[in-house]
C-alpha cells in the first residue's frame, strides 16, 4: 500500500455505525469501489457503482426477490450516479450498505477493492482497518484555523469539523463585550488588546478557544477512542491536556504552526507519534491471545468464535483479511451452519462475529494471519 494520498472528503465509520448495520434485517446489498480524490479517474467511479447495482440487482432477482423490492432497496445508490459534486469531493474508497428503507453510503481514507455482495446482513470486513489500533485523527490547530483528519497508516482525509470554529475569531466572537478580546494574528503568534494582565488575558482567551475547538471536535468524534494527535505551537497542548473530554489524547504533539503544512506532512509526523503506541498495544493483545491459546480462554475454531460473540463471551476478536466464510446462525438457537456456497440467506459468519462482539461491548483487533501465530482467520479472547 502506498503512503498518505493528497487530501481528499470522507465520512468518519464509527463503531456505532458498524453495530448499527448488524441490525438491518436482509436482504443486505454491501457495495465497495475505488476512488479518487482529483483528476479525471473521478469519472470512473460512478461507472463502477453502476454495474456493481446491475449485479447486486441480478443476484436479487436470481433469488425470487420481487422487482418493486429491489427498485426500492437500490433506488439510493442509483440517486448517487448523477450527483456530479458527491464524485468530486472523495476519499480512496467507497461503501454503500442497502437495505429495507435503510441506506448509508461512506467516502472512506482507504483504496477498497471493487467488490458487491448480497446476503442476510452486511458486510464490513473490508472497512474494518478504520476501527483498528492503526486508525487515528489529527487536529490541526491554529488561532486562524482548525482541521480535522481522520487517518490510517498509510492514508489521511478531511473530517468536515461541524460546528467546530474555524478560528479563535470565531470561536470568541459570541462572548459577552466585556469579556472579549480584540485581537490580530502576528506569524502565528496572538497579540490580544485589551484591559487585564496581558498574559492572564492570553491564556484565559487561548483556554476558551481551546475549550471551544474540545467541545465541538469531541461531538464530532462520537464514541470514538482512536489516538487523537494535536498539530499546533507547542504550549498549546498543556492547555488543551487540560481541557479536553477526548478520552485518547496523544500526550505528544507534532509541534509549530501548523496553517502551511499539508496533510501528507501532518500524517508523516503524526503517524511517527503514534507507530509505537499502537505496535505495543497490539503485541500486548496478541501476546495475550498467544498464552491463552490451548486453555479455553482462546478459542479459533469459526463455529464456536460466532457462538460465543452471540452470547457476549468475546472480549477481544481478532479478525484477518479473505474471502467471506458463508454460513447462518439460527435465529432462536444460536445454531451456527456453515455453508457450502453463499446464497441471499447467508451471511460472512466473521462478519456476524465482529457485529456481535461490538454489539456488546468487545473489541475488535484488525490484523494479520501471521501475527495471531495460528493459522485462523479469526480468533477471540474470552471473557469467560
Amino acid at each position: 500500500m502506498s503512503a498518505a494520498n493528497a487530501i481528499g472528503e470522507i465520512d468518519r465509520l464509527s463503531v456505532a455505525d458498524i453495530t448499527a448495520l448488524g441490525s438491518a434485517d436482509g436482504p443486505c446489498v454491501s457495495i465497495f469501489i475505488p476512488t479518487h480524490r482529483h483528476g479525471p479517474e473521478t469519472l470512473q467511479a460512478p461507472i463502477r457503482l453502476s454495474n456493481l447495482i446491475s449485479a447486486a440487482a441480478r443476484d436479487l432477482r436470481s433469488n425470487d426477490v420481487p422487482k418493486a423490492v429491489i427498485d426500492d432497496l437500490l433506488a439510493p445508490p442509483r440517486r448517487l450516479l448523477d450527483d456530479a459534486a458527491f464524485w468530486q469531493h472523495q476519499g480512496d474508497g467507497l461503501a454503500a450498505f442497502c437495505a429495507p428503507s435503510r441506506f448509508r453510503s461512506y467516502r472512506v481514507p482507504l483504496p477498497l477493492a471493487e467488490e458487491v455482495t448480497v446476503a442476510a446482513s452486511f458486510r464490513v470486513r473490508p472497512v474494518l482497518p478504520l476501527l483498528s489500533d492503526e486508525a487515528f485523527f489529527v487536529l490541526s490547530l491554529s488561532q486562524n484555523a482548525v482541521r480535522l483528519f481522520h487517518a490510517t497508516r498509510h492514508t489521511i482525509g478531511v473530517l468536515e469539523p461541524a460546528l467546530v470554529p474555524g478560528s479563535m475569531a470565531e470561536a470568541l466572537a459570541h462572548e459577552d463585550p466585556e469579556r472579549q478580546v480584540q485581537y490580530h494574528s502576528f506569524g502565528g503568534q496572538a497579540q490580544f488588546h485589551g484591559h487585564g494582565a496581558g498574559a492572564e488575558i492570553d491564556k484565559a482567551a487561548l483556554e476558551r478557544y481551546l475549550r471551544a475547538v474540545d467541545r465541538a471536535a469531541t461531538e464530532r468524534l462520537g464514541d470514538s477512542r482512536q489516538p487523537l494527535v494535536l498539530a499546533c505551537v507547542g504550549y498549546y497542548l498543556p492547555i488543551y491536556q487540560s481541557v479536553t473530554r477526548y478520552p485518547n489524547l496523544v500526550h505528544r504533539a507534532v509541534e509549530g504552526n501548523p496553517e502551511h503544512r499539508s496533510p501528507i506532512e501532518l500524517h508523516a509526523a503524526a503517524w511517527g507519534l503514534i507507530e509505537g503506541l499502537v505496535a505495543r498495544d497490539l503485541e500486548a493483545d496478541l501476546k495475550r491471545l498467544r498464552n491463552a491459546i490451548g486453555t479455553g480462554n482462546a478459542i479459533t475454531d469459526i463455529e464456536q468464535v460466532v457462538s460465543s460473540a452471540r452470547e457476549g463471551r468475546v472480549e477481544t476478536l481478532f479478525v484477518t483479511e479473505g474471502p467471506p466464510l458463508w454460513g447462518r446462525v439460527a435465529p432462536d438457537s444460536g445454531k451456527v451452519t456453515i455453508a457450502t456456497g453463499p446464497s441471499i440467506a447467508d451471511e460472512d459468519l466473521v462478519d456476524r462475529a465482529v457485529l456481535d462482539t461490538l454489539a456488546r461491548g468487545g473489541a475488535v483487533r484488525f490484523t494479520e494471519v501471521e501475527t495471531i501465530g495460528v493459522d485462523t482467520v479469526v480468533a477471540a479472547l474470552l471473557r469467560y
